[in-house]
Formats: C-alpha cells, structure tokens, sequence
C-alpha cells in the first residue's frame, strides 16, 4: 500500500510539471525599437534593408497620397481605393488654378475631376504615378507624383520584425543621407533598442570623412 501510495505522488508530480511546461511555452521573436528623441525630424529610416515607417495600409499600387510640383504649381493627390477610386486632388498655383476637387473613378482609372470640366488619368511608372490634366481651362498637362517621405518626427518610435545581424542605421534629414557612426548588433531572439537623441554622432554618406551630432544638422 506504502509503494502504491509513492508510486501516485510521482505520477501526480510528472503530470505538474508536463503542465507547466505547456503553460510556460512561449514565442519569442528578433526585433529592432528605434526611437526619436532629438529635436530634429528624419525620414527614409532604414536598418539592414528593413523599412522604420508606419503603415496605414494604403501604400500598395495607387493608393496613398502623391506629392509633385510644376513649376509654381504644388499637386496632392489622394486616392484611398483601387476599385472605386475615390480621390481627392489638391491644386496650390500663385497664378490660378486654385482649388480642391473630389470624384469617384471607375476601374478604368480615369479621375473624372468636377473641377471646371478637367479630366484626368492616372498610372504608375515605377515608383511614380504620372497624373495627365486636360480641360483645366483650356490647358492641359502631365505631372510626375512621388510618396512623401515617412516623418520619424521627434517622439517617434517603431519596433519591426528584424533578421539578426549588424548594420548602421541609414537615414535623411531634409534630402542630405546620414548613417549612425554606431554600428547597430541585434542578436537571435532579443529585442534591441536604439535611441537618437541631438548628440548621437553621424556619418554623411556623401563625405564620411565627416562626423556630426545629430542635433546639429
């Protein structure tokens, strides 16, 4: 009876610490935070290949917002479906053509701008979207589009899934490229952290024979 009452305390112990395994499983994943907490607004942030940008899900194809300018005249356009299309276009000229339009496409990918009569088409070319303007006023024309640059503003911080390994950060201020002089290590299954700050030094890629202090650009 005394062997058959020990033989059960164990079996109840295996079972315990089975349990326990099973409750204590956990995933673990290799991640790279950057933070901003200079003065001093970056974009284009980049690690080992790895985009450091939000993303609301519209930055596929033709959605998004598309920036360009001609001349005097400033353009944004917004276009938050590929099947609807529905749009917004933003004309900013000191000359005329002032104003903001809205409208709905077809899939054809015609704007069809209730804008004093104009009419427009859209179409990717790489990496820009080729906007051709007709009826505005008489006058037509053809713009180049680009997405604006994501802006890792001060207070900013993104944490990505990452490949471990080492690599500087790359980024810009305004259109100039920088790099961090620090050479960034993340290692299997940790989370690293990295902070700018208006002290943290930088190499420009174009003479990297020159360090600065990010807060001094």
């Amino acid at each position: 009876m005394k062997k058959l009452f020990t033989l059960m305390a164990i079996f109840a112990l295996v079972l315990a610490s089975c349990g326990n395994e099973d409750s204590t499983t956990t995933t673990t994943s290799t991640t790279l935070k950057i933070k901003n907490e200079s003065a001093v607004t970056i974009t284009d942030v980049l690690w080992n290949n790895v985009a450091f940008k939000e993303s609301n899900g519209n930055e596929t194809g033709l959605i998004g917002i598309w920036k360009g300018n001609s001349g005097d005249t400033k353009i944004e356009l917004t276009i938050s479906s590929e099947f609807t299309m529905p749009w917004t276009l933003l004309f900013n000229s000191s000359k005329s053509y002032n104003g903001t339009c809205n409208g709905v496409s077809d899939n054809t990918k015609d704007l069809w701008m209730q804008f004093e009569g104009t009419v427009g088409t859209v179409s990717l070319s790489g990496t820009n979207l080729i906007l051709s303007i007709t009826r505005i006023s008489g006058q037509n024309g053809t713009y180049t589009l680009t997405r604006p640059a994501y802006q890792f503003v001060s207070g900013t911080n993104i944490t990505k899934d990452v490949v471990e390994g080492s690599g500087y950060i790359f980024f810009k201020v305004d259109s100039n490229a920088y790099r961090t002089k620090e050479l960034i290590i993340v290692e299997k299954n940790e989370k690293t952290e990295f902070v700018f700050n208006d002290y943290t030094l930088v190499i420009d890629v174009i003479n990297p024979n020159e360090t600065k202090t990010l807060g001094n650009l």
